[in-house]
């Protein structure tokens, strides 16, 4: 039985409104069940859908209006949905899409289950791009209940995201190691472990953490012999990456497949190559020397020279120029600017497309702030990759 408390309302009988508002409630007051010369109609909700809550959905019949809240929108999108009145299910969601955007990154864990129950794809993908650019959010430590709480499929979208701002990938192995042994047997353990692991892309990890997994719980309990052999094989790839993704002769050249397993996401530990502090900056139209690693394998070396120029085209608008500067062969990379608040949350992520850099090119990043009065500062990403 559901554990849900159960309440009734009473619906006094007029049916015009709600006639013209809600089939749902069209086919209830004109049953042959019911008729207007009964005096009342007793409907039964759940617990999110009493008092004031009800009271607004009865209201909107009337006047075509609501003031919602992040506190009773759920229980008007549910009311919104039994009872089939479009309208106000629309501003419920367009309510929620709004409140989900970055930096909200609470409501937006908060409302992602509600999302995929009510297939609300729109407030579904805002959700995931949310948390994904605030995932260090997610994996402090104060909120490490809140992360073992959060459903598989959850964790698998979040896990199946390019652009996910994180310290680095060690971390989400760490941290889905952590959620997969907090589940309740060893069978939901291995279910889950073969279908999330895949997710991590172990390519991109430094050898002392490939090192670090095979010491690791996960990996050595005797209980999971097939989690071993699966983690086996995923560092097997990412060692034969580490060995094997420096080599630039075409005839020779190895094939990594699915190319995405083998690019970065948006790591805040090793890619940053500088800082700005968007309000303050004296830097607009100075050269910038900055360093990365030269290869597409992970490295905490830098040893690859480039150039940027930041240009302010207004108070929202910014251009960034970037040039390989040191004599060396053709370089793949991806350009990255995230951009915080004042409170170190991430308010947006403009992920350049992978360019070919030479000594006689550069690539230019357009930048349009979202917030620009919120933004605070801006790291900007060089990451070498494979192509």
């Amino acid at each position: 039985m559901d554990d849900d408390f159960i309440a009734e309302h009473v619906l006094p009988s007029i049916s015009l409104h709600y006639h013209s508002s809600s089939d749902v409630l069209a086919t209830l007051l004109y049953s042959q069940h019911w008729t207007s010369n009964d005096s009342e109609i007793v409907l039964e909700e759940q617990d999110e859908c009493q008092g004031d809550v009800f009271e607004k959905f009865l209201r909107f019949f009337y006047t075509a209006k609501v003031t919602l809240h992040e506190s009773i929108v759920i229980g008007l999108l549910c009311l919104a949905d039994k009872y089939n009145v479009q309208s106000l299910r629309n501003l419920c969601t367009q309510f929620m899409i709004m409140k989900a955007k970055p930096p909200n990154v609470r409501n937006a864990i908060a409302w992602y289950s509600i999302a995929k129950q009510f297939t609300l794809d729109d407030l579904r993908d805002i959700c995931i791009k949310t948390v994904a650019w605030n995932m260090e959010h997610l994996l402090s430590n104060a909120n490490q209940t809140e992360w073992f709480r959060r459903e598989f499929e959850f964790i698998r979208d979040l896990l199946s995201t390019s652009n996910l701002v994180v310290t680095n990938e060690y971390r989400l192995y760490t941290s889905l190691s952590d959620w997969l042994l907090a589940r309740s047997s060893d069978t939901l353990i291995l279910s889950y472990a073969c279908d999330l692991l895949p997710l991590i892309r172990f390519s991109q990890m430094l050898p002392i953490q490939l090192h670090q997994i095979e010491q690791s719980f996960l990996y050595q309990s005797s209980n999971n012999q097939q989690i071993q052999d699966l983690l086996k094989r995923l560092l097997h790839q990412a060692y034969r990456f580490h060995t094997l993704a420096s080599l630039r002769g075409d005839t020779d050249k190895p094939e990594f497949s699915p190319l995405e397993w083998y690019l970065p996401r948006e790591y805040t530990e090793m890619n940053i190559t500088d800082r700005v502090d968007i309000q303050s900056t004296l830097r607009f139209g100075i050269q910038v020397d900055v360093q990365t690693c030269a290869s597409p394998v992970p490295s905490i070396d830098r040893n690859a020279d480039w150039k940027v120029v930041y240009r302010k085209r207004s108070h929202d608008r910014w251009t960034l120029k970037i040039h390989r500067h040191d004599e060396v062969n053709e370089t793949y990379a991806q350009v990255t600017a995230i951009i915080y608040d004042c409170e170190r949350r991430v308010l947006q992520v403009d992920r350049g497309e992978t360019f070919l850099f030479t000594t006689s090119n550069q690539y230019e990043l357009e930048i349009v702030l979202n917030n620009p009065f919120e933004a605070k500062e801006l790291y900007l990403l060089i990451k070498p990759v494979i192509s």
